[in-house]
């Protein structure tokens, strides 16, 4: 099962929640609040049932920006990314093939489970927007004779999902995090059954894996 994954990452950001890490003391005393912005480059691995409707699903460099709010072991970060492949529409003729550029915007509530010497655990989950934008967003193609005109229209979805990450300190306010996430979103579908085409909703599974240079900067302790 293509959610089973996400499932596990969510169990375990459940865990953190719980207090069931054992890298961490009830006696430790509460950190100071922080901010952090952190540049991130990674790959994305799109559902490989994509490729059914003509999309290409090779990894696709995906850049992104986080920024977060952090105190203890817990964390909300704002990110955002970016990745690109291309989906063809099967016309005989197709000298152009769109590319689709993937915007995605979330919220992530995150939750250090456990610390394995210098190596933090992190599990999160996450919830927002995704946006899909054709390049260029209309063709002309022959159709028996005739010139017809398709229009590829921007599409926003809701996307969710959940994720693990590893983090170690490189200096005072300096961090090097690696993020593996499972996001999950639908999409109005169509597909030709015999002489019939099936418009259907399906859901789909992309994955990332990322690195995150994260910058810290202390606010004042929260008395």
């Amino acid at each position: 099962m293509k959610y089973a994954p996400a499932g596990i990452c969510a169990a375990l950001l459940l865990a953190a929640c719980a207090g069931v890490s054992r890298g961490q003391s009830e006696s430790d005393t509460p950190a100071s609040w922080r901010i952090s912005i952190a540049p991130t480059v990674g790959a994305l691995l799109f559902d490989s049932h994509l490729a059914d409707y003509r999309w290409d699903t090779s990894l696709s460099v995906q850049p992104g920006l986080r920024i977060g709010v952090h105190h203890a072991r817990y964390s909300a970060a704002l990110r955002t990314s970016w990745a690109a492949t291309e989906q063809s529409t099967g016309f005989l003729d197709e000298a152009t093939v769109p590319r689709v550029h993937m915007t995605q915007l979330d919220l992530a509530l995150e939750g250090r489970i456990a610390t394995l010497g210098s190596v933090e655990l992190w599990g999160s989950a996450h919830g927002g927007r995704m946006f899909l934008g054709y390049e260029p967003d209309h063709m002309t193609v022959d159709a028996g004779g005739s010139p017809v005109t398709v229009s590829f229209d921007p599409i926003d979805e809701w996307c969710y999902g959940a994720g693990i990450a590893f983090r170690r300190d490189l200096a005072r306010h300096l961090a090097l995090g690696l993020q593996l996430d499972g996001t999950g979103f639908q999409l109005d579908t169509a597909h030709r059954n015999g002489s019939e085409i099936v418009a259907s909703r399906e859901g789909f599974v992309n994955w990332s894996l990322s690195v995150a240079l994260l910058g810290f900067m202390s606010l004042n302790s929260v008395r």
